[in-house]
């Protein structure tokens, strides 16, 4: 059975990999020129959704007992998620798209520029430190500041809401001018997140810090994407699907190294290592000079 579990947990990572990478290329194609704006609000939208799951999971839970177990309604779950996927595909059938004839369909690895994979590599970290707030926030409010189970599902939730808020906030802004100082400032600011959640005492507080990693993190993924899309705006595609693995690949790794170090170090610590991470991550935008998008 654990088995099973694992194989539907890597089914969906595949579907989650396919689908965004997608749509960050059609996001861009349908707002040329404010390709920032349209990769926000693409992972905006994502971000509300990973909000609504879990609430739904758990209001489901509470009717007639548990949802994946017992007599409870288990098949409204893949069957919400089915008719998500029906919807998406109707919506897209109607949207048009580019000509893309006389551009690369695609490229080998070794053909990808230096600077590109330098994008990728800072997806890379980016979605490590990602990985410290989605996967670790939880336990570490319970396991350390003793918070109950729905306070450190609410750190979680806080983290997804607020990133989703400030995407928002961020997409409109765009709109109106590009916000380039956010590459440098969002990881800075994230790096102030992280320190704060290190030194927090409470589950209250810790929920809070949460939120403010969400708000602080919101930017930098998604403006780096549209600055790579943009500078390599003849392999767009190349370059979705190039930063999307690097950011999931980011997470994985958080994963594992994070569960290797528990032995080791305290949570606090740990996070205090992404603080520093995020630092470099700033140094990192500011040697890689990307070009400024339009106004």
């Amino acid at each position: 059975a654990f088995a099973v579990l694992c194989l539907a947990c890597g089914l969906i990572g595949l579907g989650f990999g396919l689908s965004i990478a997608a749509l960050n290329v059609l996001a861009i194609d349908r707002l040329p020129g404010r390709s920032a704006a349209a990769v926000a609000a693409v992972h905006m939208t994502l971000g509300i959704g990973s909000v609504i799951g879990p609430v739904l999971v758990g209001l489901l839970a509470g009717w007639k007992g548990a949802v994946l177990v017992g007599d409870g309604p288990w098949w409204l779950v893949p069957m919400l998620g089915a008719a998500g996927a029906v919807g998406v595909l109707a919506v897209l059938g109607g949207v048009g798209h580019r000509d893309r004839s006389a551009t690369p369909a695609g490229m080998q690895f070794g053909d990808l520029p230096a600077r590109l994979l330098v994008f990728a590599a800072i997806a890379l970290a980016y979605g490590g430190i990602e990985a410290l707030f989605i996967n670790w926030s939880a336990i570490y409010v319970k396991e350390d500041l003793g918070g109950s189970d729905a306070i450190a599902g609410l750190a979680l939730a806080a983290f997804f809401g607020a990133m989703a808020a400030a995407r928002l906030v961020f997409a409109l802004a765009s709109l109106r001018r590009p916000l380039r100082f956010l590459l440098v400032a969002s990881p800075l600011a994230g790096a102030g997140a992280f320190a704060v959640m290190a030194g927090v005492n409470s589950a209250p507080l810790g929920v809070l810090a949460a939120a403010l990693g969400g708000v602080t993190l919101a930017p930098l993924f998604v403006y780096l994407l549209s600055l790579a899309a943009l500078e390599f705006s003849d392999r767009q595609t190349t370059v979705s699907g190039l930063m999307m693995a690097a950011l999931m690949a980011g997470a994985g790794l958080s994963a594992i190294i994070v569960g290797v170090l528990r032995a080791q170090a305290d949570l606090d610590t740990i996070f205090l290592a992404g603080g520093g991470i995020s630092v470099l991550l700033a140094v990192a935008v500011v040697l890689l000079r990307p070009a400024p998008l339009a106004a």
